[in-house]
């Protein structure tokens, strides 16, 4: 029997499949019906002669118990809870039990055998690439929580798509020569031809790139080739970092000011809560301006801009409570019509260089577009206080002179963006505003521009021909072949094994090539065009443009920013934390080496299946070795590592 949902006087009989009146006597003279007995009798040997009540009791126990067990797993080991979902994919993949019974894996024996088995293995692969591939090298150092100096060395290659690969070395010397010699002899340790070393990319400060004893001056010197990369994005955050000099103090100040008034006081926080409820406004914190974070001025302008009204009450209550200087200060800037307007105009000014920087933050080969973008964003800035005319005559915009006066707008026509524009014209036709405060906004305004645009032209050098040789990875430049020749381009970058006439002729070819829709409607990228381009076969099944393959590989190879190492960075305080700050250099390097390395090879725990070089690299793990003994035999190349593809 079981209860009938929408009568609480009813019950259904299983067995018979009829509703009852649930009394006590019609319960007790059904069942004494020879129908149910007969229903009832065929309903209990069908059970029994399956087995099914039993398994589905049994079985609803062990699901029961196997959940909790590894949700008391999860918790016992302090671990994420959205952990759960990929752990419970990977056991159910696992092998029968008669298998796992054999499984002997301690924490020993389990680091050995990611340090030389997993880690061995993706490193390997690695050095049969570079072996026979050219390769980037970008470079930074950090200090990590157990105060170890660490150097980050990335390499990125291209294969059928853009690769990564990284490595940590202690950086016991951290001059420009100990760090040069540490990168340099982790290259020759892979027995890596230096020859394929193409580009170098680093940090923007001096001992990284200055013009002399600098990391990137001995590359140069010993390896004239290859060409030295400044990270673009520490570049324009430099740059926009130098243009916000010339807005007025008041504006940062009051950016921290606010979030240390909340940051150390819940009391404080629940009580701006209240003036957020009422101002109908999502109860978002107040964000910090961070020393080194790129650009996070403008997440908190914005932040600021949007819980306006709730700060004003919140200060106007915080003044009439505790009247102090800090407070009154505070809420006197809050007051300023102008000083909001102000903020709307460098949310605006910043949210440029944001979109600017975050371009520059993926992965894909975008080097041949740090020319384009720093051209078009001076346009942009130069755009807002000069005369057209005066920028259109300039087909190198880089040459315009941003000091020259004469061309300026008037100054009530310098645009602040759209939200300080409506803000302005309603306060030009307040009385209590003086047009001469309406004027020091719009000067800040042009002063910044102005500064900005100084900054881009001293910090992004463009003199290098590479620069323009690499406008050719453009699928625009490539469709309309704009470049009529590669020749001269070729001669100046040529690399041994290329065939100079085949490539121009393939690469005069590749513009007759009919396109996809996909692609003819909008070519969105060069790694989309020429994903499809390269892998291009003809009747015979060779590639139509392997020899043209060579050179545009080559330069989707140049790096243009050091964000993949940052990103290393934030896996490494991932890894290295309070609780596993004792972790060994050859272990730590380890880990990151399995984690880029199955990233590259697109593959995961789950998915995992060990080819014959995998299975040789861990018959051969030293289960027992020491850290010591294990850094020297992951040194060591694989049972395959000589065999090249």
């Amino acid at each position: 029997m079981k209860p009938v949902s929408s009568s609480k006087e009813k019950a259904f009989c299983v067995v018979c499949k009829k509703e009852l009146l649930c009394g006590k006597s019609e319960l007790t003279k059904h069942a004494k019906y020879k129908k149910h007995i007969q229903n009832f009798e065929e309903w209990d040997k069908a059970c029994r002669s399956s087995g099914k009540l039993d398994t589905m009791v049994q079985n609803s126990y062990q699901v029961q118990e196997t959940e909790a067990r590894l949700v008391s797993f999860v918790v016992e080991n302090n671990l994420s809870l959205v952990l759960v979902e990929d752990l419970v994919s990977l056991i159910k993949t696992l092998p029968p039990r008669s298998v796992l019974e054999n499984v002997k894996l301690a924490k020993q024996k389990a680091t050995n055998m990611m340090r030389q088995g997993l880690a061995g293995y993706y490193k390997d692969i690695l050095i049969r690439k570079l072996r026979t591939t050219a390769f980037s090298v970008i470079i930074d150092e950090t200090t990590d929580i157990s105060t170890t100096k660490q150097l980050a060395i990335c390499v990125i290659f291209c294969s059928e798509d853009l690769k990564l690969e990284v490595d940590l070395v202690a950086c016991e010397d951290e001059s420009a020569k100990g760090i040069y010699e540490t990168v340099k002899l982790s290259l020759q340790s892979l027995e890596v031809p230096m020859t394929n070393l193409i580009g170098f990319c680093a940090d923007t400060t001096n001992m990284m790139m200055g013009n002399t004893n600098s990391v990137s001056s001995m590359f140069k010197r010993d390896f004239p080739w290859i060409v030295i990369v400044k990270c673009t994005c520490h570049l324009s955050h430099l740059c926009a970092s130098y243009a916000c000099k010339k807005l007025p103090k008041s504006l940062e100040d009051l950016c921290r000011t606010v979030y240390s008034h909340f940051s150390m006081s819940a009391k404080r926080g629940r009580a701006l809560k209240e003036f957020q409820d009422y101002c109908n406004l999502k109860p978002h914190k107040i964000l910090s301006p961070g020393q080194t974070r790129w650009l996070s001025l403008e997440g908190c302008v914005k932040r600021l801009l949007q819980q306006w009204n709730a700060l004003k009450l919140y200060f106007t209550n915080v003044v009439f409570e505790d009247p102090t200087h800090g407070h009154d200060k505070v809420l006197e800037t809050l007051q300023n019509p102008l000083m909001k307007t102000l903020l709307e105009f460098v949310s605006f000014a910043l949210g440029l260089f944001n979109e600017f920087n975050c371009l520059f933050q993926t992965e894909d080969g975008l080097f041949y577009r740090i020319r384009q973008e720093a051209e078009e964003l001076v346009r942009t800035f130069a755009s807002s206080f000069m005369n057209l005319s005066y920028i259109r005559t300039f087909s190198n915009i880089l040459e315009l002179d941003e000091k020259n006066e004469p061309q300026y707008l008037p100054l009530r026509q310098v645009y602040l963006g759209m939200e300080a524009h409506d803000s302005m014209a309603l306060l030009s036709c307040d009385p209590c505003v003086k047009q001469t405060e309406l004027d020091l906004v719009y000067r800040a305004a042009r002063d910044f521009y102005v500064e900005a645009i100084a900054q881009i032209k001293a910090r992004f050098k463009f003199e290098d021909p590479i620069f323009e040789f690499t406008k050719v990875l453009d699928p625009k430049v490539s469709r309309e072949l704009s470049v009529r020749t590669l020749s001269p381009y070729l001669d100046k970058f040529s690399m041994p094994g290329w065939d100079k006439a085949k490539i121009d002729a393939e690469w005069r070819r590749q513009a007759m090539v009919d396109l996809p829709e996909n692609l003819s409607l909008g070519i969105s990228s060069a790694k989309e065009y020429w994903g499809y381009i390269l892998n291009l076969k003809n009747g015979a099944g060779d590639l139509r443009f392997a020899h043209l393959k060579q050179v545009i590989q080559w330069f989707l190879t140049l790096p243009f920013s050091n964000v993949v190492v940052e990103r290393l960075f934030s896996d490494l305080k991932n890894i290295k934390t309070d609780h596993r700050n004792r972790l060994g250099q050859s272990t730590t390097a380890g880990l990151l080496q399995c984690k880029y390395g199955m990233k590259r090879a697109g593959t995961s725990a789950i998915s995992m299946k060990l080819d014959t070089e995998m299975q040789k690299r861990l018959k051969a793990v030293k289960a027992s070795a020491t850290s010591k003994e294990a850094a020297e035999l992951v040194s060591q190349p694989g049972p395959s590592a000589s065999v090249f593809n």
